[in-house]
């Protein structure tokens, strides 16, 4: 086996482990960020084959095969592993000391053991899929572009010349790990988000499709009326729980009265209900209910459903804690949302809230995305349809790729030592 290919697999996750500080607030972000035992989904919908790791992921992809029989398929298999273990093994090996000695010299040996852990998983699972004959699929559907599993098998399909179809789960990122789109098609949200790979990284834009997001179905709900006596909303990610205290911290210390916490699907609702002050709650309600039920303003941190609350003319503020990195282009616009950076920031903006130009929210998300639900979904299908057929055929196997080798046509997006060496 390559170790370029291993590592192709692996580099934004690496990135992700890299960039986080090791955690001077508690215990190390790298076994969490890193997650090595990820379990993937693969499921058969006639000739497309669909896969998924999270819920948020399962949740995008879901309504564009509803109504389809679906059937699940076991790809992994230790024959296949093993049949290659020699080659597998010296790849593996290669790999691993190449990363521990990155993470060694920016100071994250505490990264160094999730390391080898991904490097094993990612060799076995790039070892199946590689064996497997995956050119009885018309695509292969995707929900996200940096998760190493997943990147194993848009890698095994791409090497057979089956097509991969990336539906993104979330808006589209402006960091390393979330930036680029190493598939033949990309069916965006919209097309203030195709404009962003254009002009930030060369895209052609006929290599863009825009279909809308088949997650949400609030476009046709109109504003609801916002409900002043509720308390607001505090939205998360899974965060680990050292930077998820940070957040409550900084909040409560802003004192502006009750708050609903919407925890993240992967959230540990256990112990952040531990991290609560006793006059919050926290929600058993996905966030999206909490905004469609009016809540009067939300705080959130790197979070996709700030899309969710623009859409719906809810006013909300991105939350920043100091040296982190952005996440999501769509929410750099401070007169859309205002960064809060310490407790006066926080109480300025809830005191602000009620006179936020609600229609001007939902203007800017409409840029961003103007179709969901039922339309969207039926856009992925007919590209889907379209590419079954023939009459779709892509411009390259990847529409962009800042993680390949040095031989390949590439955007650099990760500032990583030896990623084009």
């Amino acid at each position: 086996m390559d170790p370029a290919a291993i590592r192709w697999c692996l580099l934004p996750k690496l990135d992700l482990a890299a960039t986080w500080p090791a955690g001077s607030h508690g215990r190390p972000f790298a076994a969490r960020i890193a997650r090595p035992w990820q379990r993937l989904k693969v499921t058969r919908y006639g000739r497309n084959l669909v896969v998924t790791t999270t819920h948020n992921q399962a949740r995008t992809l879901a309504p564009v095969f509803a109504g389809q029989p679906g059937l699940d398929v076991r790809l992994e298999s230790y024959r296949a592993w093993g049949a290659s273990m020699l080659s597998s093994r010296r790849a593996a090996r290669t790999v691993t000391e190449w990363g521990s000695r990155i993470l060694e010299e920016i100071g994250r040996d505490d990264a160094i053991g999730s390391w080898r852990n991904q490097v094993a998983l990612t060799t076995y699972r790039l070892s199946s899929y590689l064996a497997a004959d995956l050119t009885g699929f018309d695509a292969l559907v995707v929900a996200t572009q940096h998760e190493p599993s997943v990147r194993s098998l848009v890698f095994a399909a791409q090497s057979q010349g089956v097509p991969v179809v990336y539906v993104p789960h979330a808006p589209a990122g402006d960091n390393p790990q979330y930036s680029d789109l190493p598939t033949a098609f990309a069916a965006l949200r919209g097309v203030a988000e195709a404009a962003h790979y254009v002009t930030q990284y060369g895209v052609d834009r006929s290599a863009l499709d825009v279909a809308g997001n088949p997650s949400t179905n609030i476009l046709d709900r109109g504003l609801p009326t916002l409900a002043t006596d509720r308390p607001g909303v505090l939205a998360l990610s899974p965060n680990p729980p050292a930077m998820i205290r940070r957040i409550i911290d900084l909040v409560a210390a802003a004192d502006v009265g009750r708050l609903v916490v919407a925890p993240h699907p992967r959230s540990d609702r256990s112990s952040l209900s531990q991290m609560l002050p006793h006059d919050w709650t926290l929600s058993a309600q996905p966030t999206v209910e909490l905004l469609l039920g009016g809540a009067p303003f939300m705080i959130q941190h790197a979070s996709g459903v700030a899309w969710e609350a623009s859409a719906l003319g809810i006013p909300a503020a991105k939350l920043r804690l100091a040296g982190e990195p952005s996440h999501y282009p769509f929410l750099a616009n401070d007169s859309i949302y205002p960064p809060l950076e310490d407790a006066e920031d926080i109480r300025r903006f809830v005191a602000d809230a009620p006179g936020m130009d609600r229609h001007a929210l939902r203007d800017y998300a409409l840029d961003w995305c103007e179709v969901d639900g039922d339309d969207a979904a039926g856009r992925i299908r007919g590209l889907l349809a379209s590419i079954s057929a023939g009459e779709r055929t892509p411009s390259g196997v990847r529409i962009l790729d800042g993680w390949c080798e040095p031989t390949g046509v590439s955007v650099r997006a990760s500032w990583l030592p030896s990623v084009t060496g």
